[in-house]
């Protein structure tokens, strides 16, 4: 038997909970915390004030521009020292 007292017209109680979010979940890494594999591309910039060359090209990297480069041992260094950077 229906409740006399709660009109008809009376919307229900929402009874389906919310999703739960771990508050200690990882937030998407940003893009300098990928790990990077040698053999694959990525693109980079020169840091401001260095003139670099750009050994698969043997040009210099032009400031202010991405440049697709593959992914070696020196890129890496040059990622760590702060001469490259990730775009």
């Amino acid at each position: 038997m229906a409740n006399k007292d709660t009109p008809k017209d009376t919307p229900k109680e929402n009874t389906t909970a919310a999703p739960a979010v771990d508050a200690a979940a990882p937030a998407a890494p940003a893009r300098k915390d990928i790990a990077l594999r040698l053999g694959t591309t990525v693109a980079v910039q020169v840091a401001d004030g260095l003139d670099l060359v750009n050994n698969e090209t043997g040009k210099q990297f032009v400031p202010g521009q991405a440049t697709l480069q593959t992914v070696t041992v020196l890129t890496l260094r040059r990622l760590q020292d702060g001469d490259l950077q990730l775009v």
